[in-house]
């Protein structure tokens, strides 16, 4: 993958990164920290309903696309069970839309309920088709389908506050059907050569059968991790209150500024390792790539804590919270990019059931020490069991990878998630922003005397 392309699909991630920074505050400013908790729920359900709706099929996609010989064909075999399940979620929820806002928002409003059945449809829609982008490798196509929903939002908030509407969370709703609606026509349009030549295609069963059997097991997997990465937000909805589930939320969006470092690794790692496997690669050149991720990673979860404090000139008294609670909630994109990278020979060996394992137990994590902390402390608690769970979820994932395949980073991953770790939780036990802000900048220090040589040799080689 070439320069351009790289660049054309870090443009989406980081124009979504830096519009966030827009939409947050404005956000925050405009709507109560219980909206934003609903919204947070409903992204959490978005989220499960895709997982679940997929059906592993999504992966099993990516995984053959190099090897199949029609992308048309095969796009059609993974995609047309999704699609039946989210039709009938869809049906369901237009029929009997106080469920989903009763389930979700703790509310009985029918208008909320439609719009979210609406939502989590078109989210599954943006799913498969998007993926049609990314293995075209169409970076900047690609990009724009991530900041068009922000810029929406925007927009809809702009609106919103120039008419001086007293909205709530219905109207935040409604702006995340519109946003999700309006990407699906630009994704139907830019690949419409593939899913049209699909509607004429035979389902090869053969290939069925094979994009089944490897996707399926992922679907547990996946649920799996949805519960990982959401058991903090369902936690506090169930034992706190909608205004710390707000709180944390706000944490977690600032947070999400590293998905950038995420999505476009994640975007490109997958791909370009698979292609290398079929195109008989030597792998030994992906050790030194994986070093200086890991560097990437650690680095910025030094930035991110020693600028923490400078939330506080942006958000309203409110979320006050944040600045303490906003490192510890890098743990879930950046210890999962780290995961992706350290693990990539389960994908290869197609031992998907190693990733299962690996999340089951750190998802065990993070129910009992979310159960036995939230309701107590709260955000914090919350944003505590998702360090330990992320934490152990890298480095049990990353030992099952060794296993079948070879080890990646070596002894450095362990000693260094272990310091992470210990750092992160002191930090949200102490509450001190003199402690964060030394605490950071010293293991900043010491990370760049340790890769001053590496880091030499790639300038000036």
């Amino acid at each position: 993958m070439n320069i351009r392309k790289i660049l054309g699909f870090s443009l989406g991630p980081l124009g979504s990164a830096a519009l966030g920074f827009i939409t947050l505050p404005l956000s925050a400013w405009y709507f109560s920290p219980d909206d934003i908790g609903r919204m947070a729920m409903l992204q959490t359900c978005a989220g499960l309903f895709v997982m679940v709706s997929c059906l592993g099929l999504d992966q099993a996609f990516v995984r053959e696309y190099h090897a199949a010989d029609s992308e048309a064909r095969l796009f059609k075999t993974v995609f047309f069970l999704p699609i039946i399940v989210a039709v009938v979620f869809l049906v369901l929820g237009l029929l009997f839309p106080r469920l989903y806002s009763d389930f979700l928002f703790d509310t009985n409003s029918k208008t909320a309920g439609r719009f979210v059945a609406l939502f989590c449809f078109f989210m599954l829609v943006n799913r498969f088709l998007s993926l049609i982008l990314r293995m075209q490798e169409k970076g900047f196509e690609f990009s724009f389908s991530l900041i068009l929903p922000k810029l929406i939002f925007i927009l809809a908030i702009g609106v919103c506050a120039g008419l001086k509407l007293n909205a709530g969370y219905e109207f935040l709703v409604q702006a995340h059907f519109i946003s999700a609606f309006l990407v699906a026509l630009y994704f139907i349009f830019q690949t419409r050569r593939v899913w049209f030549v699909g509607l004429t295609c035979r389902v090869d069963q053969t290939e069925w059968v094979s994009v089944v059997r490897f996707g399926f097991p992922l679907l547990f997997g996946g649920v799996a991790f949805w519960g990982l990465t959401a058991m903090d937000k369902v936690l506090l909805r169930s034992l706190s209150t909608y205004n710390e589930l707000g709180i944390y939320s706000v944490s977690v969006s600032f947070a999400g500024a590293a998905m950038v470092v995420q999505s476009v690794f994640s975007t490109l790692w997958a791909p370009t390792i698979y292609k290398w496997v079929e195109s008989g690669e030597n792998m030994n050149k992906v050790k030194p790539v994986a070093d200086i991720m890991l560097f990437v990673i650690v680095v910025l979860f030094c930035l991110v804590g020693i600028c923490a404090p400078l939330v506080d000139y942006i958000l309203p008294v409110e979320y006050t919270e944040v600045k303490f609670l906003l490192v510890a909630c890098m743990a879930f994109p950046l210890f999962y990019t780290l995961s992706e990278i350290t693990s990539i020979g389960i994908g290869i060996t197609k031992k998907s059931h190693f990733s299962l394992i690996a999340t089951m137990v750190a998802l065990a994590i993070n129910l009992i020490v979310g159960y036995c902390l939230i309701p107590s402390y709260g955000a914090v608690g919350a944003a505590a069991s998702t360090c330990l769970s992320f934490g152990c979820f890298v480095m049990l994932k990353s030992v099952l990878s060794n296993l079948v395949w070879m080890d990646v980073l070596g002894s450095k991953l362990y000693w260094i998630t272990i310091l992470i770790l210990a750092l992160l939780l002191t930090n949200l036990v102490m509450k001190d922003l003199w402690f964060q802000t030394a605490s950071w900048g010293g293991v900043l220090v010491m990370l760049l005397i340790l890769y001053v040589k590496r880091l030499s040799s790639l300038l000036f080689r």
